[in-house]
């Protein structure tokens, strides 16, 4: 199934074993919530944990409502537990490291 949003087109493309494991007729908040738990959960072998998160590494520097979509439902999800804030900062790098890292601090308010 091809979803119509193509930040969904590109995870699955990145890593198509995902596909069956995430419900695609639900729009792209509920979808990288989903990727979220299954990354927290360490439900993917290695290699698709790679490639998920490659993928992570590469929307991190898209425009700003892609950058919400991955803290919100996916970077969150990651600061819930030791193991998976660990295993994030192993995968994370550039800009998503840097989003990452201000979701484990806690989001600070730039009043400038």
């Amino acid at each position: 199934m091809k979803h119509q949003d193509s930040r969904i087109q590109g995870l699955v493309v990145a890593c198509p074993a995902i596909e069956p494991l995430l419900d695609l007729d639900e729009g792209p908040n509920y979808i990288f919530s989903q990727l979220g738990v299954l990354l927290r959960e360490r439900k993917l072998n290695t290699a698709d944990e790679a490639a998920v998160y490659e993928y992570l590494n590469q929307i991190a520097n898209d425009d700003r409502e892609t950058q919400n979509l991955l803290v919100v439902n996916v970077l969150e999800v990651l600061g819930d537990t030791p193991d998976a804030i660990a295993v994030a900062r192993e995968r994370l790098s550039g800009n998503a490291s840097f989003l990452f890292e201000r979701v484990v601090r806690g989001w600070v308010v730039d009043r400038s």
